[in-house]
């Protein structure tokens, strides 16, 4: 039986490839999702390159000092 997934392309989500072991098992190629990140999840707090990888994605901002 297939799980049910929150939303549409959960499954390219950080927190759904952490909770699948993605990290422990891949590590550099979670690690190149996070890379540089541009943009911080709204409702787990991690940060992605890209924001596809995230559920409610915020572009971060830039530091103007």
């Amino acid at each position: 039986m297939s799980e049910k997934m929150p939303h549409k392309n959960h499954t390219a989500h950080l927190c759904h490839l952490r909770n699948i072991g993605s990290l422990e098992h891949d590590y550099q190629h979670f690690a190149s999702l996070v890379s540089d990140g541009r943009y911080l999840c709204a409702t787990c707090g991690r940060v992605a390159k890209n924001r596809n990888n995230l559920c409610k994605p915020k572009p971060l901002q830039k530091n103007t000092r």
